[in-house]
């Protein structure tokens, strides 16, 4: 059985558990970020980023972990990959993402790559986000 694709408005059965937010503006990619509320968790997949050195070191070729910290996507910034954050043009659209998203007032977030964050999520999510003017 098929479900019908997410759109900017959480599913009914959801029943304030979960809330979302599209992150749109860009025309190669957007996604789709989810708070669980009871534990105050933001979950992300690549929006941010955020490897530590050993990792980078253990899994990454030399000229890779000379990049990672350029790109932004290393403990201390958390930023989504520079081609990413290049492609959006229709600012407007991620600002409002962006905003909706600090409303939550996370405490924890866990991204799909990186070190997830298991306190102050908010702060967090404010530098990995500052490169949304």
């Amino acid at each position: 059985m098929f479900e019908e694709p997410l759109d900017d408005v959480p599913p009914a059965a959801w029943n304030g558990v979960f809330d979302m937010v599209r992150f749109t503006g860009s025309p190669f990619m957007d996604e789709v970020v989810f708070f669980h509320r009871t534990s105050r968790t933001a979950i992300l997949a690549d929006l941010s980023e955020n490897f530590d050195d050993e990792f980078l070191r253990s899994h990454w070729k030399p000229w890779q972990q000379r990049l990672a910290p350029w790109w932004g996507i290393v403990k201390g910034k958390g930023y989504a990959p520079l081609e990413w954050r290049l492609s959006f043009f229709r600012r407007k659209r991620l600002r409002a993402a962006r905003d909706r998203m600090l409303a939550w007032n996370a405490e924890t977030v866990v991204m799909a790559h990186g070190e997830w964050q298991r306190s102050g999520g908010r702060g967090y999510l404010e530098r990995c986000l500052a490169w949304i003017d």
